[in-house]
């Protein structure tokens, strides 16, 4: 009998040394009793996480449960899910259109109700997964995203709130069983392919549609710059045109008083007057002196009227009219364009010395109202006037000193001459101006901010010129088509002013992009010469290189940023309208950097959120910060919505001045 009751009491205490039964961080116990002596049979008690607990392994069964979060994937692509077949979501969206969507449901189970799920769906993840939480999400998402028509999946605002919507039906559906709805993503979509294609077709043309808008924007705003930059000019003739003519007016005004003197101090010196003489002090030269003042200041004021005609072509016509008059004062001072009396053109008699002459013949003659000169009869007062007048037209008409020699004469500093503008005096230089091709030698070669600097010997000379960016060598024989040439064009990337280049495009076979730049547009014609066609693509082609992002296929995963100002980069494409001059931040990756266009740095940035279809997966931010291509960087800067950056580039959205930081990962 003693022998049986030690038996008894070691069996029990082997049972209990045998029956403790931990759990870890992430799960719960779940004991149940399975013969009803000490308690109901089939009672259930749930152990919390991190414990050791004794559980008689003979009357009880013990079961434990991951309460950690689970991802249910339903993807197309077998690698990324949770089957090895294709397991996306097909229907039908409102406006009957087959669509197949990617979803992530992450879920839980809730530690109160473990014991519910073993004795009633499955005793492990899997089986509750399969048996409860697939069949219930897929159909909850088929009912509620069928609501919605096929453009509407293109906006995202509408599919995040039918993200939302759909995991509030996933609560209220699986929190009876003890299943609890962490979060439901919708990541990709996808039409058939017909339909896909007929949308691509669409968005391109919309796409080619704004293209021409912007072209003709640009257009618009270049020829505005034209007509604003030819006006200065025609001000700043008219200017120095009238500083010109009151100048000249002084100086008529000083010769006139000179010569005026001169006349008195010589008739007071001469013999036979007398004090008693009416005409000793005042006779016909002072009369004749007020007649030469006042033609004096009527050719002063028609001098000052000539820069007003149009083009000042009338300047050539004034200086035929006085070049054709016979020799003396108005011969010597606009034939010989010398100063009068200086001796530099000594066929012709100067005003000087016909006022000279008329004077000498007072003095020799007797009667003060005919003097001979030059073998006629006229008054002696009214050969000065004549020869003042002629001198007074000569100066108006910008007549100078003798010209320098051509020998010494400076050299003129290269510049090319617009095409068809001014053809019988070309600038020097541009002999390719107007060209469709320029053919040369490469003698030096550079890349930047998307062109190929060439530096080229052509049968002209040497000249530069910049195409897209191609792969070229030096010592290379390549053409360029229709190059457009650019006086002063400064590249901020090269640090470096031009005197004078030429845009255009690589013939084929010189280079890769030998053929990616549009031609330009023809010239057209004003009143003066030809208006040079569009300006080269310099600012649009920086434009271009920094509007749109690259076609990055890279998978990329990035931390929203923290804070209340944090935001992917989706959230900022559907937000924009809200939050317009607002402060965001936003971490992700650089996928393009261009720097030094319009005086700021363009950045690129992405983080994986939003879809290249629903074109919420890039934003364009502007910073004085340089960064580098596949750096990871947190942005802070202000958003703008339409920015105009003038030359016809309007973004739709930009993040401006914003400071960056790099990210150590």
């Amino acid at each position: 009998m003693r022998r049986l009751a030690a038996a008894a009491l070691a069996a029990l205490a082997s049972a209990s040394l045998g029956g403790c039964r931990p759990t870890n961080s992430t799960e719960v116990g779940v004991r149940t009793n399975l013969f009803g002596m000490l308690e109901k049979r089939g009672a259930q008690e749930v152990y919390p996480p991190g414990g050791v607990y004794t559980v008689l392994p003979v009357v009880n069964s013990w079961t434990t449960l991951s309460v950690a979060q689970q991802n249910l994937l339903m993807n197309a692509n077998p690698a990324e899910g949770d089957r090895p077949i294709p397991d996306d979501i097909t229907f039908k969206t409102k406006d009957g259109n087959n669509v197949h969507i990617d979803v992530n449901v992450m879920w839980r189970i809730d530690p109160k109700k473990a014991g519910f799920l073993i004795t009633n769906v499955g005793q492990t993840v899997e089986e509750i997964r399969e048996r409860i939480v697939r069949p219930i999400s897929r159909s909850v998402i088929r009912d509620i995203f069928n609501e919605i028509t096929s453009e509407e999946y293109y906006q995202v605002a509408i599919k995040n709130a039918m993200a939302e919507k759909t995991r509030k039906a996933l609560v209220a559906s699986l929190s009876p069983y003890g299943i609890l709805i962490d979060s439901l993503q919708v990541q990709q979509h996808r039409f058939d392919p017909a339909y896909q294609a007929a949308i691509n077709a669409q968005k391109q043309a919309e796409a080619d549609q704004q293209k021409l808008v912007e072209q003709q924007k640009s257009m618009e705003v270049q020829k505005r710059s034209e007509l604003e930059g030819r006006r200065a000019g025609w001000n700043k003739l008219l200017e120095d045109a009238r500083g010109e003519a009151g100048r000249l007016r002084n100086e008529a005004d000083g010769y006139f008083q000179t010569k005026t003197n001169q006349a008195k101090a010589g008739r007071r010196r001469r013999p036979g007057r007398g004090r008693g003489d009416p005409q000793g002090s005042r006779g016909p030269r002072e009369d004749g002196g007020r007649r030469l003042r006042e033609d004096a200041g009527r050719q002063a004021v028609r001098a000052e009227e000539v820069p007003h005609r149009a083009g000042l072509e009338r300047l050539d016509d004034e200086r035929e009219r006085a070049g054709g008059l016979p020799g003396g004062a108005g011969g010597a001072a606009v034939g010989g364009c010398t100063d009068a009396g200086d001796g530099a053109n000594p066929g012709a008699p100067g005003a000087g010395e016909e006022i000279a002459k008329g004077n000498t013949a007072i003095e020799a003659a007797g009667n003060p109202d005919e003097v001979p000169l030059g073998g006629m009869k006229t008054h002696p007062v009214y050969s000065s006037s004549l020869a003042v007048l002629f001198l007074a037209v000569s100066l108006s008409l910008g007549c100078s000193k003798a010209a320098v020699p051509a020998a010494e004469a400076p050299p003129a500093k290269p510049e090319v001459a617009l095409a068809g503008a001014h053809a019988s005096e070309p600038a020097a230089g541009a002999s390719n101006a107007g060209a469709t091709s320029v053919t040369g030698t490469i003698l030096e070669t550079m890349d930047a901010a998307g062109y190929t600097y060439l530096k080229l010997k052509t049968a002209e000379g040497e000249t530069w010129a910049a195409v897209n960016e191609s792969k070229v060598e030096k010592g290379q024989t390549v053409t360029v088509l229709n190059p457009m040439p650019m006086n002063g064009f400064e590249s901020k990337t090269l640090n470096r002013t031009f005197d004078v280049i030429l845009f255009g495009t690589l013939a084929p076979g010189a280079g890769s992009a030998a053929s990616a730049a549009a031609p330009a547009a023809p010239a057209t014609t004003t009143g003066m010469g030809a208006v040079p066609p569009a300006v080269p693509a310099s600012m649009a082609a920086q434009h271009a290189a920094a509007a749109s992002g690259p076609e990055v296929t890279e998978k990329i995963s990035v931390a929203k940023a923290e804070g209340a100002d944090g935001r992917t980069v989706a959230e900022v494409v559907a937000q924009r309208a809200t939050l317009k001059g607002k402060t965001v931040a936003i971490r992700g990756k650089v996928v393009k950097f261009n720097a030094g266009i319009m005086g700021k740095n363009w950045i690129h940035l992405r983080d994986g959120s939003g879809t290249p279809e629903g074109k919420d997966h890039d934003v364009t931010v502007t910073t004085n910060d340089t960064v580098s291509k596949g750096d990871v960087v947190l942005v802070k800067g202000t958003v703008a919505v339409d920015r105009d950056f003038g030359s016809g580039y309007t973004y739709t959205l930009v993040v401006e001045d914003a400071k960056v930081t790099k990210v150590t990962k």
